[in-house]
């Protein structure tokens, strides 16, 4: 019988630090619109974080990874860095910081 590797991963669990609980509660009340979106982006990392994150870098604090993501929604650009660290039990995700800014999609393209 092959392995089968694909279905064999277990996906990481996603431990949110306060401050992490504090930026996705204020985008949330901003902008309740993008909370299943955030949701399933997290979910996602928890599955993948090796494909989907990158090595922090300047500005971001050091020994960190980095996932980037964005949607659009009403007119606007929503952009998120998902600032993490993978948890010394090898079966965690600890989210330190998430990071939100949003334009208009119209701004996006002037000179």
């Amino acid at each position: 019988m092959a392995w089968n590797w694909i279905n064999s991963l277990i996906p990481y669990r996603v431990i949110l630090s306060g401050s992490a609980q504090d930026d996705l509660r204020k985008l949330f009340n901003d902008c309740p619109s993008a909370v299943p979106f955030v949701r399933s982006q997290l979910n996602a990392l928890a599955q993948n974080p090796t494909s989907l994150s990158r090595r922090s870098h300047f500005p971001y604090r050091e020994r960190c990874q980095l996932m980037s993501f964005d949607m659009d929604l009403d007119g606007t650009r929503h952009f998120f860095t998902v600032i993490f660290q993978y948890g010394s039990d090898e079966q965690t995700i600890e989210v330190a910081d998430t990071a939100h800014q949003s334009r208009k999609i119209d701004d996006l393209w002037e000179p």
